[in-house]
C-alpha cells in the first residue's frame, strides 16, 4: 500500500479539482529523483506531499484519520498547516498531528529546489509498512480524499 494508496488519494483529488497538477514519483526511499526531477521543471507554487505514515507511530492511529505532519526532517509552511487543519474542523473531517524525530519524504527535495516552495505533508496511517502485509483503513481513505478535496477547493 506504501505509495499505491496515495495514489488512489491523489487521482481522485484531482478527478474533481481544477487548476492543481498531479505527479507521481519514482524513488522517493532512496536518490529521490523523481521529485528533483518533477519540481525543477513545473517549479510550482505549493506543493502537497502525500504519502503513508506508520500507525501507532508518535500516537497515530489507523482509523482517525489522515496525519499532518508538523515536522519530518523539515518544518512545513505555518500557512498550509493552519489552513488544512481549519478545513478539516470546519467540515468535521478527522485529522491527527504528526511530529517525527527522523525520516523524510519527497518535501526534502521540494523544500530545497527553485528555492523555497511552500508545502504540506499529509499522511495515510498504515500498519506493518514496506511489508507485503500493509493494512490501512478504507474511513482514513475517505476522509484524507475529502479533506484534500474541501482544501484545494479553498485554494482557489
Amino acid at each position: 500500500l506504501d505509495n499505491k494508496v496515495g495514489i488512489l488519494v491523489a487521482t481522485e483529488v484531482f478527478k474533481n479539482s481544477k487548476n492543481i497538477g498531479l505527479v507521481a514519483t519514482v524513488q522517493e526511499e532512496t536518490t529521490k529523483i523523481g521529485a528533483s526531477y518533477a519540481v525543477t521543471k513545473i517549479k510550482p507554487k505549493k506543493v502537497i506531499v502525500l504519502d503513508v505514515t506508520y500507525d501507532e507511530e508518535k500516537g497515530i492511529k489507523i482509523g482517525n484519520g489522515p496525519s499532518v505532519c508538523l515536522k519530518d526532517k523539515l518544518l512545513p509552511d505555518n500557512k498550509l498547516v493552519r489552513k488544512i487543519i481549519k478545513t478539516s474542523l470546519k467540515n468535521k473531517i478527522p485529522y491527527q498531528l504528526e511530529v517525527l524525530d527522523s525520516g523524510g519524504s519527497d518535501a526534502t527535495v521540494i523544500y530545497n529546489a527553485n528555492g523555497y516552495t511552500p508545502f504540506i505533508f499529509l499522511g495515510l496511517p498504515i500498519k506493518n509498512m514496506h511489508t507485503p502485509y500493509e493494512i490501512c483503513s478504507i474511513e482514513d481513505i475517505k476522509s484524507t480524499i475529502n479533506l484534500l478535496s474541501k482544501f484545494i477547493e479553498g485554494e482557489k
